[in-house]
């Protein structure tokens, strides 16, 4: 699974652009707060190949929800992750939703997330 972060600005420029891209004014307090939940306060100003895949993985987290959607798509979004960093990445988008308002729709394999989950619709293999 690809991240897709520009690899030439940081990860604080990263979420900016999405704002940018979405039309939206550039927030960069909000940048800081949501890398802040995710406990990457101090990567704000890292390039992408400075991080770990778990970092990144977090920085795509947080572009995700940068914009305050109505729809958060999370594909395996914590795959890479520890159990404190899940934790984090699932908080996250359970509070963004709740606050926003959104739907949040993840697919996972992952038990952790899984038992967080109130409504599950398990996929079987279609044959």
């Amino acid at each position: 699974q690809k991240l897709h972060l520009v690899s030439s600005l940081g990860v604080e420029d990263n979420l900016v652009l999405a704002q940018y891209l979405a039309g939206l004014p550039q927030d960069r307090a909000r940048a800081r707060e949501v890398l802040g939940a995710l406990g990457l306060a101090d990567r704000g100003q890292s390039r992408p190949a400075e991080l770990s895949h778990g970092q990144a993985q977090r920085v795509a987290v947080a572009r995700a929800v940068i914009n305050r959607p109505g729809l958060i798509l999370a594909d395996e979004p914590t795959s890479n992750l520890d159990d404190a960093h899940c934790a984090q990445a699932i908080e996250l988008l359970e509070s963004q939703a709740a606050a926003c308002g959104a739907t949040l729709v993840v697919a996972t394999h992952d038990q952790r997330v899984k038992s967080r989950m109130p409504n599950q619709f398990p996929l079987g293999a279609v044959r």
